[in-house]
């Protein structure tokens, strides 16, 4: 009888990927510490201090490994379909419209009402919190009613991240478009003046 084949490596990622996961939750566990969630309670960053070598490495590997996974089993095809920034969209209205701070965390309210007090039309504040909704900013606990989740808690309570992420969409988003447009237009140049205006 023939020796069995070895694991293909979608299951040798997945088996990592439930073994790494599972050092985790029992480090949270035996440490009393809050597990990850998107309640607009949970924990803002990683609960696993730098000093934790073993079990910092296995939350980098769980990322890496789950990346992978779904770059595989997505297929090169749908990999690249579903690899855009169709995220930054909404996150630039986020930023720029202030939509984080048009009610405060721990309330809830309609769309109507964000935009009174953003300026939107209610169209469009509905367009971009379900847009963001899917990338995981906001929460719709009832049609029409929106919620702050961890995430736009995070952005409307730390000012640092709310920028870093309007300087993301405004200007380095911005720039990553017309990257190529510039190189057309003056290769090989090393000069900062010899760009493209945005």
């Amino acid at each position: 009888m023939g020796s069995l084949s070895p694991p293909s490596l979608i299951v040798e990622l997945s088996n990592r990927i439930a073994a790494n996961t599972a050092k985790i939750d029992n480090y949270l566990k035996s440490h009393n510490l809050p597990k990850p969630s998107f309640d607009v309670h949970g924990p803002q960053e990683s609960q696993i201090p730098p000093h934790e070598t073993e079990i910092e490495a296995a939350r980098v590997a769980i990322i890496d490994d789950t990346d992978e996974l779904r770059r595989l089993i997505l297929g090169p095809r749908d990999h690249l379909l579903r690899n855009t920034y169709n995220e930054l969209s909404s996150h630039q209205a986020i930023t720029h419209f202030r939509i984080v701070h048009s009610f405060p965390v721990g309330k809830e309210a309609t769309f109507s009402e964000i935009a009174a007090t953003t300026g939107l039309e209610e169209s469009n504040v509905r367009q971009f919190i379900r847009h963001a909704i899917v990338y995981g900013i906001f929460i719709e606990p009832r049609p029409g009613i929106v919620a702050h989740n961890v995430t736009s808690r995070l952005l409307a309570e730390d000012e640092i991240m709310h920028d870093w992420l309007g300087h993301v969409t405004n200007e380095t988003w911005m720039a990553a478009a017309h990257g190529v447009e510039a190189l057309v237009k003056y290769p090989g140049s090393e000069e900062p003046n010899e760009c493209v205006s945005l």
